[in-house]
């Protein structure tokens, strides 16, 4: 069976990503981590994200991805900071 994949622009993708963040706090810490470089935990503690970081829109087909996914998915990208 052959699937046909069709995504979404960069920019749509991270203009989803942007809305996904104002209702999930995860996705908001995910997203200021990928435009600052520096992953901020609820506890106040720091992480820098050195050669592990992700653009915008990558995080956006991430999530994009995960949306069209027909069972709960989960993935590991082993950044080590969940």
């Amino acid at each position: 069976m052959a699937y046909e994949l069709s995504l979404p622009s960069e920019d749509e993708l991270i203009e989803e990503v942007e809305k996904l963040a104002e209702h999930e706090e995860a996705v908001r810490l995910s997203l200021e981590a990928v435009r600052t470089g520096i992953f901020h935990h609820p506890d106040g503690r720091t992480d820098e994200l050195e050669g592990v970081r992700l653009r915008p829109g990558q995080l956006g087909l991430v999530a994009h991805l995960a949306t069209q996914c027909a069972t709960p998915l989960s993935i590991e990208v082993g950044f080590g900071m969940g």
